[in-house]
């Protein structure tokens, strides 16, 4: 199949990835009953994966603490302020939020549940497995990823150089190749096209839209410094005028989605 012909089905893709991710979920804290200390994630994706995890987790009457972190892959440069792909000479130095990690981790971190969309190299779930590190006063035992597997297990590098941590995947979908993101495009149509008209592709990515409509930050790169910000929510309040009531509805069409 061509990839345009993929992409045109992205939205249907998207759907069932929501309930498969929904039913990862729910088999780590049902049936293997595994005790989490702490769910994360990094970046955009990071942040509206987040939540959905403690959507379904609500609905399961389970509560865990969780942190999302503006994790920056690379470097933003004034050519691409929002680049996904260099070398290893371009990939920032998220340590810069360490102090800010530090002041959220209230407890010692046995097990935590990294959350995102996909997973291929891996490298912001490495790095903030990194920041956890220097952050806890006890050491990791397990850190456990649910996502989309972009061939993980194949290309990563690294999680050998962890040997006293369990580094385990639980992806939820293999992922298909040449589409990226694809639970992230799970917003209405309707909704999509509000939100496009207000702020174009170039200042929130399509990706972001799950993250103003479930009212979470969205990542930007400010004095050097990677910081979450909720200003697009703010700006799609004041030029939508039902935009919190299509915050809602989104809410309730994610439930009514996956079944709650």
């Amino acid at each position: 199949m061509k990839d345009q012909d993929l992409w045109n089905k992205v939205g249907y893709f998207s759907i069932a990835y929501l309930k498969d991710f929904s039913d990862k979920i729910k088999c780590l804290f049902k049936e293997k009953n595994y005790k989490i200390d702490l769910i994360v994630g990094g970046g955009n994706t990071g942040a509206s994966i987040t939540r959905l995890t403690q959507i379904i987790l609500q609905n399961l009457k389970i509560k865990v603490p969780s942190l999302s972190l503006p994790i920056y892959r690379y470097t933003p440069t004034e050519k691409n302020n929002k680049p996904y792909e260099g070398g290893d000479k371009d990939k920032f130095d998220n340590s810069i939020l360490l102090d800010e990690v530090k002041k959220k981790i209230k407890m010692p971190l046995n097990t935590v549940l990294f959350v995102d969309d996909e997973i291929g190299e891996g490298n912001t779930a490495r790095m903030v497995l990194e920041l956890l590190i220097k952050a806890s006063e006890k050491p990791i035992n397990n850190y456990f990823i649910v996502a989309e597997d972009q061939d993980f297990l194949k290309i990563n590098n690294w999680v050998n150089k962890y040997p006293k941590i369990n580094i385990k995947i639980f992806p939820y979908r293999k992922g298909i190749k040449n589409l990226f993101n694809v639970i992230t495009y799970n917003v209405p149509y309707d909704y999509n096209i509000k939100i496009k008209n207000i702020i174009p592709d170039d200042k929130l990515s399509e990706t972001a839209y799950m993250n103003v409509l479930l009212g979470e930050p969205v990542k930007e790169f400010i004095n050097g410094k990677p910081v979450f910000t909720h200003k697009y929510e703010e700006i799609l309040k004041n030029k939508i005028l039902e935009f919190k009531e299509m915050q809602k509805e989104y809410l309730e069409y994610l439930k009514i989605i996956l079944n709650f």
